[in-house]
């Protein structure tokens, strides 16, 4: 038996992680700022966002999100 490889991780703009969940950028900034999702920088102002934490907030659902 092989062992299952695990899935390639996938990691998102800001604006394509925006069209996802349905949130404001500024908003995805927010949830970054708090540590509630994942953002890795690639060189200096590259910024992408951990898919799995996209997807997550997008099964959560965005209104859960949003400011008050």
């Amino acid at each position: 038996m092989h062992p299952q490889a695990e899935p390639a991780k996938v990691y998102l703009t800001l604006d394509r992680a925006a069209q996802r969940t349905g949130l404001n950028p500024a908003t995805l900034k927010n949830l970054i700022s708090t540590g509630e999702i994942t953002a890795y920088h690639v060189g200096r102002r590259i910024l992408r966002l951990d898919g799995r934490d996209v997807e997550r907030i997008t099964l959560s659902g965005p209104h859960s999100h949003q400011p008050s």
